[in-house]
């Protein structure tokens, strides 16, 4: 949230000191809604996952996870890109919506058909007879998806994330009291499925009340065709990222069977639960952010450090600390059942921070007017992904798969930063000083969990809590430190925020 506080220049020149301007304070507030909407969904998002994970099998983890797979597929492979290029647009949207909205129709009835059709298909690749009624019922998202009221998208561009944040937390609240409730009930993979349809029906139902817009049917090949321009290079970005981002699902899923893939899931959202969430809320936002402030260089390279910055500041230690305190977490939390997944937990904690700064670097691409550079980025990864992943796989089983997904990353992400450091006139050094503060802060909140671990060598509750604890102290006050003794590192930003905010 620390990128959004940035003064802008007028054709009458810059403005006063201490200024703030209107853009500026609706950054801001988009962020801490943004911010908000996030924190307050990945906390909802672990309560579902520990409650679950207690009632459910990981078998059942896997079937659900399999049709999300396919469901996510055959969207990533129809994507539009329209909503991407109705926000980056800087002229009235208005008459491109009826259009934009018809088409997005279209695309969801089509989606519905191939996942109902195709069903059969599926779960006779993966060898899981059971997941065809599944499959078919949350195909009935994709209709939901499709009707939903195109005006939200003013959300976004207007930064309007209060009503963003209504529009989203409304589904994630009734999938969680229906997910848990039919798992008490049911105690099987369904519980799942009802959760994610009645949270995906809330939404569309919403975004009707929340949003005054009425859409109609209206087909104008022109106005799709000029969407389309832009939105062809997210949807060429997109399906690579599909790959670069599903393909280790897919293949251990296929080598290794359907209870290998909830085990791997389960450790694949853990740790992105933890390492990608800032990210993810900083992307949200710094998209138009960034997009208003393409042409202002010295103003686009200040937003981007700072959101790097703080990127780094909570996912390198967060990540850090599951991986040392993975087992302790896994065991009290989640079950004994899901110790399988503890190495596999560990490998995608290295490479979440990793990951959470790709989320960064991919809106600084797109905003510039170069989304065929995230294109690039993500063909560069899955090529190395692809080199990998079989044969790790083969060998190492979900070990393997992990340590795949973890060199596709160290091997490309020095890619991005270089080219992140271009577009902002920077050196990649220079932007390693901005997340080099955390670095360090984590080097002694390690010392501080591995003192606290052997200070209780019993696995339990009461080591955990004093690890935790040791750590934190440890990170923050190093952090203390430095901003007092250099007034450097993410507490300046922080500092800086609350100081424009006071203006």
């Amino acid at each position: 949230m620390t990128v959004l506080i940035l003064n802008e220049k007028t054709n009458t020149g810059t403005k006063p000191p201490g200024f703030v301007s209107d853009f500026s304070k609706r950054v801001a507030k988009a962020g801490l809604w943004s911010f908000t909407l996030r924190f307050s969904s990945r906390l909802f998002t672990l309560v579902r996952i520990i409650v679950l994970a207690r009632l459910l099998a990981p078998n059942d983890f896997g079937l659900m996870g399999l049709a999300l797979l396919l469901m996510t597929a055959v969207e990533k492979f129809s994507e539009t890109g329209f909503l991407s290029a109705l926000v980056q647009k800087k002229e009235n949207i208005s008459e491109y919506l009826d259009a934009a909205w018809t088409a997005q129709i279209i695309r969801s009835i089509v989606l519905f058909v191939i996942l109902f059709v195709g069903a059969p298909l599926a779960a006779r690749f993966f060898d899981a007879p059971r997941a065809i009624a599944i499959i078919r019922v949350i195909a009935f998202a994709e209709l939901f998806k499709g009707f939903t009221n195109i005006g939200v998208v003013y959300f976004r561009k207007e930064l309007e994330f209060n009503k963003q944040f209504v529009y989203q937390f409304s589904g994630i609240i009734v999938d969680l009291v229906v997910a848990i409730s039919a798992a008490l009930i049911l105690k099987s993979v369904w519980a799942l499925v009802f959760g994610l349809i009645a949270g995906h029906f809330v939404k569309l139902t919403m975004s009707y009340v929340i949003h005054p817009y009425r859409p109609r049917i209206r087909i104008d090949l022109r106005k799709i065709g000029e969407l389309f321009t832009y939105g062809r290079w997210v949807l060429a970005y997109v399906v690579i990222g599909f790959f670069a981002m599903r393909a280790d699902s897919a293949v251990l899923g296929k080598m290794l069977g359907i209870t290998a893939l909830g085990f791997y899931q389960m450790a694949y959202r853990i740790s992105n639960l933890v390492g990608t969430e800032v990210a993810e809320v900083l992307s949200m936002v710094v998209f138009p952010a960034f997009s208003k402030l393409q042409s202002n260089i010295p103003k686009l390279r200040e937003g981007f450090f700072r959101s790097l910055e703080v990127t780094a500041s909570i996912s390198i230690p967060l990540c850090a600390g599951l991986a040392l305190l993975g087992f302790d977490f896994i065991c009290l939390l989640l079950g004994e059942k899901w110790m399988p997944m503890i190495q596999a937990l560990r490998l995608l904690t290295i490479a979440a921070p990793f990951l959470a700064f790709m989320r960064i670097i991919c809106p600084l691409f797109s905003a510039v007017g170069r989304p065929k550079l995230t294109f690039l980025m993500q063909l560069s990864r899955l090529g190395v992904l692809g080199a990998f992943l079989f044969p790790l796989t083969k060998n190492f089983g979900m070990v393997g798969t992990t340590s795949a997904v973890l060199l596709s990353v160290l091997l490309i992400i020095p890619i991005w930063w270089r080219k992140a450091a271009e577009i902002v006139e920077v050196s990649s050094y220079r932007l390693f000083k901005e997340i080099a503060p955390s670095i360090f802060a984590t080097f002694v909140m390690i010392l501080f969990i591995v003192l606290a671990k052997q200070a209780i060598k019993e696995p339990g509750i009461w080591r955990l809590l004093l690890s935790t604890i040791a750590g934190a102290a440890g990170y923050i006050g190093f952090l203390l430190l430095l901003w007092k003794k250099s007034h450097n590192g993410p507490i300046g930003s922080l500092l800086f925020v609350k100081q424009s905010l006071q203006h």
